[in-house]
């Protein structure tokens, strides 16, 4: 049986008239930008608030809930359960195969 995960997403007007609260870790999409931009939850700021996750490594060093150690490109961030960590995951290199 296939999992299927879908990730909250809309576009800018519908974040910014709903403007909600995104759960500690929820992931919340952007459509209305090409690359698309995220943001993740911290279950108390409203998306307003949140900034967007930025797609320049470089910048996350000033952040106090991530730790990223030797990045590659096919790396995932990860939450493990105090901060954001980034580790390979050679069942998602191998097309999702989670077996």
């Amino acid at each position: 049986m296939a999992v299927q995960v879908q990730l909250r997403r809309g576009t800018n007007t519908q974040w910014n008239d709903s403007n909600p609260v995104l759960a500690i870790g929820e992931i919340g999409i952007n459509t209305s930008f090409s690359p698309m931009k995220f943001k993740i939850g911290n279950g108390t700021s409203t998306w307003s608030a949140l900034p967007y996750v930025v797609q320049d490594v470089t910048t996350f060093a000033g952040l106090s809930d991530v730790e990223l150690t030797s990045l590659q490109a096919t790396d995932m961030l990860t939450w493990s359960g105090t901060k954001w960590i980034n580790e390979r995951r050679a069942d998602v290199l191998d097309g999702g195969n989670f077996s």
